[in-house]
């Protein structure tokens, strides 16, 4: 069931991890500069970094709910329902 203010926080919520996110890639891509960082290294460092801080993000803001990961394990392919298993202990 949808609570009335629960949208306007969760937009809120999303907005806050997404500036949080941009903002530390940013440090991060200027610090790959100043070091003069190899492209793959630093793509590769970029790419984890934005994977840890959106999982963070994701169990410390709590954007993520069980009904959520119900309707998206109805729309995937039954090989990948495991995936969401997985994920589910680490977010949720």
């Amino acid at each position: 069931m949808i609570q009335a203010g629960r949208p306007a926080k969760h937009f809120a919520k999303a907005s806050a991890m997404s500036a949080v996110i941009a903002v530390f890639l940013t440090s991060l891509d200027i610090l790959a500069e100043v070091w003069q960082v190899h492209l793959l290294r630093k793509i590769t460092l970029e790419g984890a970094a934005f994977l840890a801080l959106y999982l963070l993000s994701l169990k410390t803001l709590r954007l993520v709910e069980p009904s959520d990961l119900e309707i998206l394990r109805t729309a995937l392919p039954p090989w990948l329902r495991g995936s969401i298993d997985t994920l589910e202990h680490m977010i949720v």
